[in-house]
């Protein structure tokens, strides 16, 4: 799986992925003359500073890992350079990298949300999640020279098969969420390559051992009384209205990243999608209603999520989903015809991607979104 990582020890847990490079070409002089020193250096650094909640990735090819710290509701990361502890700053002054924030319009439920750190380990690529006048910003990241250079952005109104291909071209389509951050220094570089087990921790979450993260209060100084938990069982009570007979738990892989995740459908059409990041169950998106049937497809090789409304006269409404191994949406599209009667014809009105396409097209486009499960 590509879910592995490092995360916040409260109750919860939370973010970073320790993976070690096997083939890292690492001189070894320079690691065994710095291995004692960075993490001396972090730990007087966090002491000074007053930081609780760390991890160390290694987001370059050297062999010092970089310190990653939530603070005051932001991720920050630093790096050693001359015995000094320097923070890796961002080259635009008007995003920030705040843990919560809103959810996309199209995957609304609510409440708000975990921003997970999100990079691809060794090639020094970060996404971050960040919101500003209302609406939320998803920036991609390069480290270069000390910086964090913006490449590219996606907003609430998501982005085009265009703009997927670019992540990909440029690499950002192996980002990993962090998943664990740690007390202190030692405990980070002592778990500095914990995996996570994702069947583990939904059996846990089932079982009532565990609950999932179900939203976060809106605090920019996160802390335990923060997090909003909720437990199977009384999600589940939720989904089938109390009726047990209306319950039906799937396993299916909705993000792309090798492993099943988990959908819970329930009465008239509610449908509530798990994912796992580290050791931590988190309920990333509900649907409830006829008007918004949801199941799992798959178009041009991915699997999707796909928000229906067709089962009532006069409109026929497909929102599909694409994500990606970090439970993150990378592309997003609604396909709509509206039309007196029973069916459509040629004459009525069909939108693809906010613009007006002809019936073929409509058809095309549908034919090449399969069921990959079958609507509840």
């Amino acid at each position: 799986m590509k879910k592995c990582g490092i995360i916040v020890g409260l109750f919860l847990c939370f973010v970073l992925c320790g993976c070690q490079k096997s083939d890292m070409d690492v001189d070894q002089n320079v690691l065994q003359e710095n291995e004692q020193a960075y993490p001396e250096a972090y730990d007087s650094f966090c002491e000074q500073e007053s930081i609780d909640k760390v991890a160390l990735i290694y987001l370059d090819e050297d062999a010092i890992p970089e310190l990653l710290t939530i603070q005051k509701g932001e991720y920050k990361i630093y790096t050693v350079q001359d015995d000094a502890v320097e923070e890796i700053v961002l080259d635009d002054a008007k995003i920030e990298a705040p843990v919560c924030g809103l959810n996309y319009e199209f995957m609304k439920n609510g409440q708000n949300i975990f921003y997970w750190f999100e990079y691809v380990p060794y090639e020094g690529l970060v996404r971050i999640h960040s919101d500003w006048d209302g609406e939320r910003h998803d920036y991609y990241l390069r480290y270069t020279d000390g910086v964090l250079v913006t490449e590219l952005e996606a907003n609430s109104e998501m982005t085009d098969a265009e703009f997927t291909a670019k992540i990909s071209e440029l690499g950002y389509d192996e980002l990993l969420p962090c998943a664990y951050m740690y007390d202190d220094i030692k405990t980070a570089y002592e778990n500095i390559a914990r995996t996570a087990d994702t069947q583990r921790a939904l059996d846990a979450f089932i079982n009532g051992e565990t609950k999932a993260l179900y939203s976060v209060e809106e605090v920019r100084d996160i802390s335990e009384d923060g997090f909003i938990m909720k437990s199977y069982e009384e999600l589940f009570d939720h989904v089938t209205a109390g009726d047990d007979a209306w319950g039906d738990l799937e396993y299916v892989d909705f993000d792309n990243d090798g492993e099943d995740e988990m959908t819970l459908h329930g009465y008239a059409g509610a449908c509530m999608f798990f994912d796992v990041i580290g050791d931590t169950v988190y309920l990333l998106l509900t649907t409830g209603s006829t008007t918004d049937v949801a199941s799992v497809a798959m178009r041009n090789g991915k699997n999707v999520i796909a928000r229906t409304d067709v089962t009532h006269v006069g409109r026929k409404s497909y929102r599909i989903i694409t994500l990606d191994a970090c439970g993150c949406p990378i592309d997003y599209f609604h396909l709509y015809t509206g039309f007196e009667g029973d069916t459509y014809s040629p004459e009525d009105v069909f939108e693809y991607r906010n613009e007006e396409i002809s019936m073929e097209e409509f058809e095309e486009i549908l034919a090449g979104i399969q069921p990959l499960t079958e609507e509840k």
